[in-house]
């Protein structure tokens, strides 16, 4: 078991190490610019992105073992550390680093429909519904509170088609989770006197909340 466990990490460290790289790059206008003595000012932001990864990839595996819902789990792991440290920087989650969950979610689901794997096709509908319910939910609280970007929906969409594919409970699971951060993030905000309008980076708090919900 051990031997696949390192494989998985490794596979996931790999796979974040080019969006990483993207995320520590990206600029504010969206363009992707090195920076003056860029090994310097990147090294760090990277090296602990992949090295979280790589954790992720390791848990995800130990945890869910060779079944269909380690894939979308393992693309979780690779993508989650760029966007949180994307969001961090920038207060931004380009479509760019949100797109490798969805491509890996969506062959994992297909190939298992095609496969005939037992249940498949029900999962693949409960991620699909969960996806729109939230991505709807999204669209309606950003025009009551317009602090929320275009990028969490699309994200929190994206998260909840993954937990979605593992069961409804650890769908709830990333509800709540992500609710309770979310929140948390919010008093901070308002006990450091900037107020609930501030800009708050909900990228950490959900991939967070997914990869906890994910492996759970």
């Amino acid at each position: 078991m051990w031997p696949l466990v390192a494989l998985c990490a490794v596979a996931a460290a790999v796979g974040c190490w080019p969006m990483a790289s993207t995320a520590a790059a990206l600029t504010a206008t969206g363009r992707v610019r090195l920076p003056p003595r860029w090994w310097r000012r990147t090294c760090w932001p990277v090296a602990i992105a992949i090295t979280s990864a790589g954790v992720c990839g390791a848990v995800s595996y130990w945890r869910l073992g060779p079944t269909m819902a380690l894939p979308p789990a393992g693309g979780l792991a690779a993508a989650a550390p760029a966007l949180a440290l994307c969001d961090l920087r920038l207060r931004r989650l380009p479509d760019l680093l949100i797109a490798p969950i969805v491509i890996v979610w969506a062959i994992t689901a297909c190939t298992a429909c095609a496969l005939g794997t037992p249940a498949a096709a029900t999962a693949l509908t409960r991620g699909v519904i969960a996806a729109a319910a939230v991505a709807a939910a999204g669209v309606a609280i950003a025009v009551l509170r317009p602090g929320l970007g275009g990028g969490d929906i699309k994200l929190s969409a994206a998260l909840a088609a993954v937990t979605a594919w593992s069961g409804v409970s650890r769908l709830v699971g990333f509800g709540v989770l992500s609710a309770a951060l979310l929140l948390f993030q919010a008093l901070v905000a308002v006990a450091h006197r900037r107020g609930l309008r501030a800009a708050i980076p909900a990228g950490p708090a959900l991939c967070l909340a997914a990869l906890a919900a994910s492996v759970a």
